[in-house]
Order: structure tokens, then sequence, then C-alpha cells
């Protein structure tokens, strides 16, 4: 990942940006070192077994903690001390009712990725020859990821998909919306490369009806926020969590290029698919 800066911000503003070209050292915050941005402890995590009996893991971050330690550049032609730098950071600390503080990776104006966590230390050298702040921020989620979803344009989708994401360097979930135009009694992705690798969804009777029928919505979402699979039917939600059959795997994206098959007794049709860029680390 190719940096150019990291930008502190608080309640959506930012607060200081620590940049790595400043040849003439004129920004009121200068980053003296930076510790866990990279991978830390990756950790597999069991999930299942395909149809042919092999173990499927799912490799993820512990909590990452990263410590930011930052000298304080006064301007005091701007009417800004050490002390005004000191209670910027101070202020941002809780500025806002969810006490998140976010730290935006950037490449000159553009944000490659993102992570957010609470403050948990800020420690000072009050009384030291170049005055400092340390600040440890612990991020519940490790993943670094990008501010905005990347949305695969669905004129491109069918039943089979490359869907090739080489910015990533971690596998990552995505979301997707499809809207069927047939009766459907079941729905199925699987990844062409590992024909063992199934997610199939089996409604059953719901109401009058049994499995899908025209005009419901399927919205699926295997995302770091919260897997879920529901219908919109009518305007009224229904969930089928509980309609997952037994065996199936979440499926998610991985760098590089993705082949995936969606296999439906019925007609669809695609309204989107979006997914987060995800890193390591730095």
């Amino acid at each position: 990942m190719k940096l150019t800066s990291i930008d502190l911000y608080s309640n959506n503003q930012q607060v200081a940006s620590l940049s790595f070209r400043d040849p003439g050292s004129r920004n009121p915050y200068i980053a003296q070192n930076t510790t866990g941005l990279d991978a830390g402890e990756i950790v597999p995590k069991f999930y299942g077994n395909s149809n042919s009996g092999k173990k499927q893991y799912n490799l993820s971050l512990v909590k990452r903690e990263v410590v930011l330690l930052i000298s304080l550049n006064p301007q005091f032609s701007l009417g800004k001390s050490y002390s005004d730098l000191r209670d910027d950071l101070y202020r941002a600390v809780a500025s806002s009712r969810d006490g998140l503080v976010q730290l935006q990776f950037k490449n000159g104006s553009s944000t490659i990725a993102c992570v957010s966590g609470f403050v948990t230390k800020f420690e000072t050298g009050m009384f030291s020859k170049t005055p400092q702040v340390q600040m440890t921020i612990n991020c519940e989620d490790g993943m670094l990821r990008s501010l905005n979803e990347i949305s695969v344009d669905e004129v491109i989708l069918g039943t089979s998909n490359t869907i090739v994401d080489n910015a990533s360097t971690a596998p990552h979930g995505f979301k997707f919306n499809i809207t069927f135009n047939a009766p459907t009694t079941s729905f199925v992705i699987r990844d062409a490369t590992v024909p063992d690798w199934l997610f199939t969804i089996t409604p059953g009777v719901i109401g009058a009806n049994t499995g899908f029928i025209n005009n419901d919505q399927l919205y699926f979402s295997s995302a770091y926020d919260g897997r879920l699979v529901y219908i919109v039917r009518g305007g009224v939600t229904i969930y089928l969590v509980d309609k997952i059959q037994p065996g199936s795997i979440w499926p998610i994206l991985f760098p590089g290029p993705n082949d995936l098959e969606l296999v439906s007794t019925g007609a669809f049709t695609w309204n989107e698919l979006t997914y987060y860029q995800t890193y390591w680390g730095v």
C-alpha cells in the first residue's frame, strides 16, 4: 500500500495529518513513530467442512492496537502553541456519541483505506525539550478497509461471473441484491474452481407460496459488519438465515480473480454487487 500520509479524524472532521512528504517540517503534527499497522497476529478459525469433508478456515486478525508517537510543531504566528495543539488532540478522544476516531491512509488526496477505534491511552511529555503526544487506538475490527464500497457494474454480471479485486491484500465478504423474475425453489452460490464449495438457500413454504416468487428481492451479505440473507416481498422483510442448507459455506472474495456461479431454478435480474477493498496492514 503506497502512502503519503496518515490522517486522524474524529466525528468526521480531520484533526491531524501525519504527512510523509513534509521536508520543511511545516505540519503542526509530525509522526515520530507508528506501531500496529502491520498484520500482527493472523488467526485461522474453523467454520465448516466442504461437501468432500475438507476443513474450511477463515483467516482473520485479532483486534488491532495502533500507537502513534506525535511531535508537536507549534505555529505561533497562527496562534497555535504547544498546549493548543495538544488540546486539539485531546478533543478528538470523544467528540461524538460513538466515541470512535478514524485513521485514514492516504496516497495524495485519495483515501486508500481506513480503520476505526477508541483512544485508550493519551500520554504526553509535558516538560520534554521536544513535546510529544503518544496516542493508543484500540480497533476491534483489525482489518483496514476502503472508505467507500466498490460497486461491480451489474451489466457485466450474469450466472457465471469473474470478479477481480487486484487492490485488496486480504479476503473479504461482499453484498448483493437480485430480483427474481419467476418462481424459484432454490438458489445456490458456488465457486467454479472448487465444485464442492456451496452456499444454498431453499426458502420452502413462506405464507401461501413455496420458494421465491416473481418480484421477490433477495438481499445477501457476507461482509465484515454482519452476515445476512433476507427477501423483501410486497414491502415485507422476511429473514432467511434459517433457510440456509446445512453444510453451506458463506462465500467471500479473495485478492485477484474470483469465479462465482449463481445457480437458480428461475430467472433473476441483478440489481447490485458491492464490497470493500480489504488489507491485512500497511
